[in-house]
Protein backbone atom coordinates (compact mmCIF):
# COMPACT_ATOMS: atom_id res chain seq x y z
CA UNK A 1 0.00 0.00 0.00
CA UNK A 2 1.25 3.32 -0.92
CA UNK A 3 1.57 5.97 2.41
CA UNK A 4 1.95 9.67 1.27
CA UNK A 5 5.18 11.40 3.30
CA UNK A 6 5.08 14.79 4.79
CA UNK A 7 6.48 17.07 2.64
CA UNK A 8 8.61 19.37 4.46
CA UNK A 9 11.47 21.84 3.96
CA UNK A 10 15.13 21.00 3.83
CA UNK A 11 18.24 23.40 4.10
CA UNK A 12 21.15 23.13 2.56
CA UNK A 13 22.41 22.72 6.08
CA UNK A 14 20.60 19.14 6.19
CA UNK A 15 21.78 18.10 2.68
CA UNK A 16 25.46 19.13 4.03
CA UNK A 17 25.43 16.78 7.03
CA UNK A 18 25.24 13.76 4.67
CA UNK A 19 28.12 11.42 4.38
CA UNK A 20 29.33 10.64 0.94
CA UNK A 21 31.13 7.19 0.12
CA UNK A 22 31.30 6.73 -3.62
CA UNK A 23 28.39 7.22 -5.40
CA UNK A 24 26.15 6.98 -2.73
CA UNK A 25 25.12 8.53 0.53
CA UNK A 26 25.39 6.14 3.95
CA UNK A 27 23.84 7.59 6.92
CA UNK A 28 24.68 6.82 10.49
CA UNK A 29 22.36 7.81 12.63
CA UNK A 30 23.92 9.18 16.16
CA UNK A 31 23.67 7.23 19.23
CA UNK A 32 21.49 9.15 20.89
CA UNK A 33 18.76 8.77 18.25
CA UNK A 34 19.40 5.06 18.34
CA UNK A 35 18.47 5.30 22.32
CA UNK A 36 15.76 7.59 22.03
CA UNK A 37 12.64 5.27 20.42
CA UNK A 38 10.19 7.41 20.14
CA UNK A 39 8.22 7.03 16.24
CA UNK A 40 7.88 10.62 14.10
CA UNK A 41 4.20 9.30 11.84
CA UNK A 42 3.98 11.59 9.00
CA UNK A 43 0.98 12.79 8.25
CA UNK A 44 -0.45 12.88 4.82
CA UNK A 45 -0.63 15.23 2.07
CA UNK A 46 -2.17 16.22 -1.13
CA UNK A 47 -0.80 17.59 -4.33
CA UNK A 48 -2.35 21.11 -4.72
CA UNK A 49 -4.18 21.60 -8.19
CA UNK A 50 -1.92 24.84 -9.16
CA UNK A 51 -3.09 27.20 -11.46
CA UNK A 52 0.16 28.91 -13.02
CA UNK A 53 0.45 32.47 -12.57
CA UNK A 54 0.40 33.93 -16.43
CA UNK A 55 3.07 36.43 -15.68
CA UNK A 56 6.58 34.81 -15.86
CA UNK A 57 9.42 36.81 -15.96
CA UNK A 58 9.95 36.93 -19.81
CA UNK A 59 6.17 38.57 -20.12
CA UNK A 60 6.88 42.32 -20.46
CA UNK A 61 5.30 44.16 -17.70
CA UNK A 62 6.15 47.94 -19.49
CA UNK A 63 6.58 48.62 -23.08
CA UNK A 64 7.91 52.08 -24.69
CA UNK A 65 4.99 54.01 -26.54
CA UNK A 66 4.50 52.62 -29.59
CA UNK A 67 6.07 49.16 -29.24
CA UNK A 68 4.22 45.51 -29.28
CA UNK A 69 5.82 42.58 -27.57
CA UNK A 70 5.80 38.92 -27.96
CA UNK A 71 6.93 35.86 -26.72
CA UNK A 72 7.12 32.31 -26.98
CA UNK A 73 7.22 30.49 -23.82
CA UNK A 74 10.58 28.89 -23.13
CA UNK A 75 10.79 25.17 -22.78
CA UNK A 76 13.51 23.65 -19.85
CA UNK A 77 15.66 20.57 -20.44
CA UNK A 78 15.27 17.76 -17.96
CA UNK A 79 17.40 18.11 -14.81
CA UNK A 80 18.24 22.24 -15.35
CA UNK A 81 17.02 25.22 -14.14
CA UNK A 82 18.34 27.35 -17.07
CA UNK A 83 16.26 29.01 -19.37
CA UNK A 84 16.42 30.56 -22.86
CA UNK A 85 14.24 33.34 -24.39
CA UNK A 86 15.51 33.93 -27.66
CA UNK A 87 11.74 34.36 -29.09
CA UNK A 88 10.95 37.88 -28.37
CA UNK A 89 9.51 39.77 -31.56
CA UNK A 90 9.01 43.26 -31.50
CA UNK A 91 6.99 45.58 -33.78
CA UNK A 92 7.26 49.82 -34.08
CA UNK A 93 3.40 50.72 -34.63
CA UNK A 94 5.05 54.38 -35.22
CA UNK A 95 5.61 56.00 -38.26
CA UNK A 96 8.89 57.31 -36.62
CA UNK A 97 11.88 55.34 -35.88
CA UNK A 98 11.71 54.03 -32.50
CA UNK A 99 14.59 53.79 -29.85
CA UNK A 100 12.73 51.25 -28.21
CA UNK A 101 12.68 49.10 -24.82
CA UNK A 102 11.13 46.04 -22.63
CA UNK A 103 10.60 45.70 -18.99
CA UNK A 104 10.66 42.36 -16.97
CA UNK A 105 10.27 41.33 -13.64
CA UNK A 106 12.83 38.82 -13.04
CA UNK A 107 11.67 37.99 -9.37
CA UNK A 108 8.85 36.17 -11.48
CA UNK A 109 9.31 32.28 -12.58
CA UNK A 110 11.51 30.84 -14.28
CA UNK A 111 14.23 32.96 -13.34
CA UNK A 112 13.04 33.57 -9.69
CA UNK A 113 15.21 36.26 -8.84
CA UNK A 114 18.64 35.80 -11.12
CA UNK A 115 20.69 38.73 -11.75
CA UNK A 116 21.12 40.01 -15.04
CA UNK A 117 23.53 41.91 -14.00
CA UNK A 118 26.11 39.28 -12.71
CA UNK A 119 29.40 38.39 -14.77
CA UNK A 120 28.28 35.55 -16.26
CA UNK A 121 24.99 34.79 -15.48
CA UNK A 122 23.13 35.40 -18.68
CA UNK A 123 24.12 35.46 -22.52
CA UNK A 124 22.17 37.59 -24.90
CA UNK A 125 21.41 37.56 -28.28
CA UNK A 126 20.52 40.68 -30.15
CA UNK A 127 19.38 42.79 -26.65
CA UNK A 128 21.27 44.91 -24.14
CA UNK A 129 20.96 46.14 -20.78
CA UNK A 130 19.59 49.65 -19.89
CA UNK A 131 18.73 49.08 -16.56
CA UNK A 132 18.42 46.63 -13.48
CA UNK A 133 16.50 47.66 -10.23
CA UNK A 134 17.92 44.31 -7.36
CA UNK A 135 14.89 45.97 -4.98
CA UNK A 136 12.27 45.56 -7.37
CA UNK A 137 13.28 42.92 -10.01
CA UNK A 138 12.97 45.12 -12.77
CA UNK A 139 14.79 44.70 -15.86
CA UNK A 140 14.71 46.85 -18.55
CA UNK A 141 16.26 45.46 -22.19
CA UNK A 142 16.66 47.17 -25.44
CA UNK A 143 17.91 46.32 -28.77
CA UNK A 144 21.71 45.58 -29.29
CA UNK A 145 23.53 49.34 -30.36
CA UNK A 146 24.18 49.33 -34.07
CA UNK A 147 21.60 46.23 -34.58
CA UNK A 148 18.33 46.49 -33.67
CA UNK A 149 18.43 49.64 -30.96
CA UNK A 150 16.59 51.04 -33.50
CA UNK A 151 13.47 50.29 -35.68
CA UNK A 152 12.25 51.60 -38.53
CA UNK A 153 8.65 53.14 -38.76
CA UNK A 154 6.26 49.61 -39.20
CA UNK A 155 9.47 47.45 -38.67
CA UNK A 156 8.85 44.26 -37.11
CA UNK A 157 12.10 41.82 -35.55
CA UNK A 158 11.18 38.65 -35.17
CA UNK A 159 13.40 35.88 -32.83
CA UNK A 160 14.10 32.32 -34.21
CA UNK A 161 15.67 29.32 -33.63
CA UNK A 162 18.15 30.87 -36.39
CA UNK A 163 17.96 34.11 -34.99
CA UNK A 164 17.15 34.30 -31.53
CA UNK A 165 16.47 37.86 -29.98
CA UNK A 166 16.57 37.82 -26.03
CA UNK A 167 18.67 35.80 -23.52
CA UNK A 168 19.75 32.36 -22.37
CA UNK A 169 20.54 31.80 -18.38
CA UNK A 170 24.34 30.70 -18.19
CA UNK A 171 24.52 29.47 -14.50
CA UNK A 172 23.56 26.64 -12.74
CA UNK A 173 19.79 28.17 -12.63
CA UNK A 174 18.39 30.46 -10.35
CA UNK A 175 17.54 30.03 -6.89
CA UNK A 176 14.93 27.51 -7.08
CA UNK A 177 11.92 28.22 -4.31
CA UNK A 178 11.10 24.63 -2.24
CA UNK A 179 7.16 25.17 -1.66
CA UNK A 180 5.66 22.32 -0.65
CA UNK A 181 2.31 23.05 -2.12
CA UNK A 182 3.47 22.87 -5.56
CA UNK A 183 4.44 19.16 -5.53
CA UNK A 184 3.40 15.74 -3.95
CA UNK A 185 5.86 12.98 -2.58
CA UNK A 186 4.28 9.39 -1.97
CA UNK A 187 6.00 6.13 -0.44
CA UNK A 188 6.02 2.90 -1.17
CA UNK A 189 7.83 -0.30 -0.02
CA UNK A 190 10.65 -1.47 -2.13
CA UNK A 191 10.98 -5.35 -1.93
CA UNK A 192 14.49 -6.85 -0.97
CA UNK A 193 15.43 -9.81 0.42
CA UNK A 194 17.87 -8.35 2.82
CA UNK A 195 17.10 -4.75 3.37
CA UNK A 196 13.71 -2.74 4.47
CA UNK A 197 13.67 -0.08 1.47
CA UNK A 198 11.34 2.41 0.17
CA UNK A 199 10.83 3.86 -2.75
CA UNK A 200 10.00 7.76 -3.33
CA UNK A 201 7.80 8.84 -5.93
CA UNK A 202 7.72 12.94 -6.77
CA UNK A 203 4.82 14.63 -8.93
CA UNK A 204 4.18 18.20 -10.03
CA UNK A 205 1.92 19.87 -12.51
CA UNK A 206 3.98 23.03 -11.89
CA UNK A 207 5.34 24.31 -15.58
CA UNK A 208 8.47 25.49 -14.15
CA UNK A 209 11.58 23.48 -12.86
CA UNK A 210 11.28 23.56 -8.85
CA UNK A 211 13.38 21.86 -6.25
CA UNK A 212 11.64 19.36 -3.16
CA UNK A 213 12.21 17.55 -0.42
CA UNK A 214 10.27 15.04 2.22
CA UNK A 215 11.03 13.72 5.32
CA UNK A 216 10.92 9.80 5.84
CA UNK A 217 9.98 7.43 8.60
CA UNK A 218 11.06 3.96 8.05
CA UNK A 219 7.94 3.43 10.80
CA UNK A 220 5.16 4.31 8.05
CA UNK A 221 6.30 1.03 6.16
CA UNK A 222 7.46 -1.38 9.19
CA UNK A 223 7.51 -2.35 12.03
CA UNK A 224 10.00 -1.93 15.09
CA UNK A 225 10.64 -5.40 15.14
CA UNK A 226 11.53 -5.73 11.56
CA UNK A 227 13.60 -2.70 12.00
CA UNK A 228 15.30 -4.08 15.15
CA UNK A 229 19.43 -4.35 15.29
CA UNK A 230 19.29 -2.89 11.25
CA UNK A 231 22.22 -0.14 12.53
CA UNK A 232 23.35 0.64 8.84
CA UNK A 233 21.35 2.89 5.81
CA UNK A 234 22.33 3.40 2.58
CA UNK A 235 20.25 5.83 -0.14
CA UNK A 236 20.14 6.47 -3.65
CA UNK A 237 19.60 9.02 -6.01
CA UNK A 238 18.90 11.51 -2.68
CA UNK A 239 20.91 13.17 0.07
CA UNK A 240 19.40 12.13 3.45
CA UNK A 241 19.72 13.53 7.08
CA UNK A 242 18.71 11.94 9.75
CA UNK A 243 16.55 13.93 12.28
CA UNK A 244 18.26 14.31 15.65
CA UNK A 245 16.30 12.16 18.52
CA UNK A 246 14.47 9.74 15.76
CA UNK A 247 15.56 6.62 14.97
CA UNK A 248 14.65 5.51 11.32
CA UNK A 249 13.66 9.14 9.83
CA UNK A 250 15.02 11.83 7.70
CA UNK A 251 14.96 14.34 5.71
CA UNK A 252 15.52 14.19 2.25
CA UNK A 253 16.39 16.16 -0.93
CA UNK A 254 17.01 14.81 -4.37
CA UNK A 255 20.79 14.15 -5.36
CA UNK A 256 22.08 16.48 -8.06
CA UNK A 257 20.59 14.11 -10.85
CA UNK A 258 17.33 14.31 -8.89
CA UNK A 259 17.08 17.52 -7.61
CA UNK A 260 14.75 19.00 -9.87
CA UNK A 261 10.78 17.86 -11.15
CA UNK A 262 8.65 19.65 -14.33
CA UNK A 263 5.57 19.19 -15.08
CA UNK A 264 6.82 19.20 -18.72
CA UNK A 265 9.69 16.82 -18.18
CA UNK A 266 8.74 13.23 -19.52
CA UNK A 267 11.40 11.43 -16.75
CA UNK A 268 11.23 8.06 -15.78
CA UNK A 269 7.96 8.60 -13.74
CA UNK A 270 6.15 9.85 -16.47
CA UNK A 271 5.33 13.55 -17.51
CA UNK A 272 5.82 15.37 -14.10
CA UNK A 273 7.04 12.43 -11.97
CA UNK A 274 9.87 10.91 -10.65
CA UNK A 275 10.64 7.67 -9.30
CA UNK A 276 13.27 6.94 -7.02
CA UNK A 277 13.72 2.98 -6.17
CA UNK A 278 15.65 2.27 -3.06
CA UNK A 279 15.57 5.86 -1.69
CA UNK A 280 16.04 4.55 1.78
CA UNK A 281 17.58 1.01 2.52
CA UNK A 282 18.06 0.09 6.46
CA UNK A 283 19.75 -3.28 6.66
CA UNK A 284 22.20 -5.29 8.50
CA UNK A 285 25.94 -3.26 8.50
CA UNK A 286 27.17 -7.12 7.47
CA UNK A 287 25.84 -6.36 4.11
CA UNK A 288 26.86 -4.22 1.64
CA UNK A 289 25.44 -1.65 -0.75
CA UNK A 290 22.71 -3.21 -2.90
CA UNK A 291 22.67 -6.60 -1.50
Amino acid sequence: MTRRLRVVRATAALAAAAMMIGGAAVIAPTTAAWVDQTSFRADTSSLTTFVPDPDTSHDAIAVSPGLTYSVTDPVQSPNDANVCVLSMTVTNTTDEPLAWWVEFDVDRPPLWGLDPTVPGAFGTSRIRTISFDAATGVWRIGGAVGDIDILAPGATVVGSASGGIGYCSLTSGPQLPDDPALYEVEGSKFDSPFEYCITIDVATDYPWAIVWSTRVDLLDFYTEAELAGLTSYSVSQVVATPVPGESYTFDIVGAASTRMIAGPWALNGGAGARVIERAVCAKSPSLPDGS
